[in-house]
């Protein structure tokens, strides 16, 4: 791995199997999220925010309905990353980081096996930007915030429902909200049970820049995306 090790914090290195089974120690929040606070250093977030954002200038904007729900968002895919990335893809592809993130798991992940959408950035900037409701194709997801809505601004947050698919759940009393400082990540369980959205930004002056890391188990990476084109790919087709 190149040299990101000295820009994630000490209580998560090694980064091994070994350490992501201790953390799971920890039962995930709900039964959906294992919370890794300050997991990059700041001079991490400053580098790897500068990345992404350097990244974002080759991101596509998506303003579309996908099954029912808008998604109002910039994104780069993982081709994007790869090519042009040196930080981000030195972490997101390496085994250190797979093995981690096995352990809190508790099963042996990889990295979902579609071209485009295995790694994303991930950026909401103007009053209205959505990551609307809905599940995924693959059973995990690994992020890292790099920006975040400010302490009083609205909308911006992950708001999942346990053991629920249905986007209707996500305006019910059941629905959870997870907010995050930069340099916080997470790991989502079952993402493809757990109806889940990053509610809409509410003030022009606020942004919400994540890495994303979609992981599958060894059986199922190969499970066709429903949403890979659409949201992904550089020459999408209309859903």
């Amino acid at each position: 791995m190149m040299k990101v090790a000295s820009l994630i914090s000490r209580r998560y290195l090694p980064l091994s199997e070994d350490t992501g089974r201790r953390l799971a120690s920890v039962p995930p929040v709900h039964g959906v999220i294992t919370e890794l606070p300050a997991f990059l250093t700041d001079d991490g977030v400053t580098r790897f925010r500068n990345e992404a954002r350097m990244l974002l200038q080759h991101g596509q904007r998506r303003d579309l309905q996908l099954g029912g729900t808008p998604r109002r968002l910039l994104t780069v895919n993982h081709e994007t990353i790869v090519e042009l990335g040196r930080l981000i893809p030195a972490l997101l592809e390496s085994e250190e980081l797979l093995e981690f993130l096995s352990g809190l798991a508790g099963t042996a992940l990889v990295p979902y096996g579609d071209e485009y959408e295995s790694a994303a950035v991930l950026h909401l900037e103007n009053a209205g930007d959505t990551h609307g409701g809905h599940v995924d194709s693959f059973r995990y997801a690994f992020g890292i915030a790099l920006d975040v809505p400010g302490k009083y601004d609205k909308g911006g947050v992950l708001e999942y429902v346990p053991n629920e698919e249905h986007v209707r759940a996500l305006q019910t009393k059941a629905c959870r909200h997870h907010r995050m400082n930069p340099g916080d990540a997470y790991l989502m369980h079952r993402t493809d049970r757990n109806v889940h959205r990053v509610s809409p930004l509410e003030q022009a002056s606020s942004r919400r820049t994540m890495l994303s890391l979609a992981l599958s188990t060894p059986d199922e990476r190969d499970r066709p995306s429903e949403s890979s084109d659409a949201m992904f790919s550089p020459d999408p087709l209309q859903p």
